[in-house]
This record gives C-alpha cells, structure tokens and sequence, in this order.
C-alpha cells in the first residue's frame, strides 16, 4: 500500500503506476526560439503520454526548433521509442523544426537496435547546442 497525495491509499497496479510516473518528470525551457524538453525517469507507455501532451503543447507555440534531449532518460522502452516516433511524425510537414538529442549508452542502443536512430533526427550530445536542459 502507498499513499498519494490528499491521503488516499491505493494498492497494486495504480500504486506501481502512481509510484512509475512520481519518478518520471520532463523539463520544459525555451531559450530564444528554441523549446528545450528533458524527458526525466523512464519513457515507457506509462510516462509517454505525458511526453506527448507536453509536446503537443509546445509545438502549437511559436518555437522554430523543438529539442527533445534524451540525456537525462535512465529507461527507454519499446512505448517510449513509439511515442519519439509518433512525435517526428507529428512533425513531418516541418521536418527542421525537431531534434532529438541521444541520451547514455542504454537509450542509444535502444534506437539503434529498432532502427528509429535512422527515423528520427538524432544529434549526439557532443554535437548538441549546450542551451539549458
């Protein structure tokens, strides 16, 4: 059992899920005409959709370039790469406007191994703007 904020105590799945997403947080900034998003925690299908609701909300605003920078991402997994993925294509008619910036070892391989390295448009974080994450 765990207990969530306003005292209601939950138990199984919910509670795996509420304790799954307390870890998960995304750092939104914007620095000239350049949106900085920071997926914290682990992209999976419990976190993705917050990935994608804040994303939907920063590509109706006005910023010319949308960086997703995977660095600080200790988990991705086949959901999360879905969710990158569905978020280049929400992109497609204005394929400049997205980056994704690779994250550690683990989260490369897992692009790689999928094949969405070659879908999405990947800088190395060597290569990367080092505006704020």
């Amino acid at each position: 059992t765990s207990s969530r904020p306003g005292g209601t105590a939950q138990r199984g799945s919910s509670a795996r899920k509420w304790v799954l997403m307390a870890s998960f947080s995304i750092i939104s900034r914007r620095s000239a005409g350049v949106h900085f998003l920071t997926p914290v925690g682990r992209l999976d299908r419990t976190t993705g959709p917050m990935l994608q609701s804040e994303f939907a909300a920063v590509a109706r605003g006005n910023a010319a370039l949308i960086v997703v920078n995977l660095s600080r991402l200790s988990m991705l997994t086949p959901a999360g790469i879905d969710v990158l993925l569905q978020i280049n294509d929400t992109c497609a008619d204005n394929a400049a406007r997205l980056r994704v910036i690779n994250g550690s070892r683990p989260v490369a391989r897992a692009l790689e191994i999928t094949g969405a390295r070659d879908r999405l448009p990947v800088m190395s974080p060597r290569t990367a703007d080092p505006t704020p994450i």
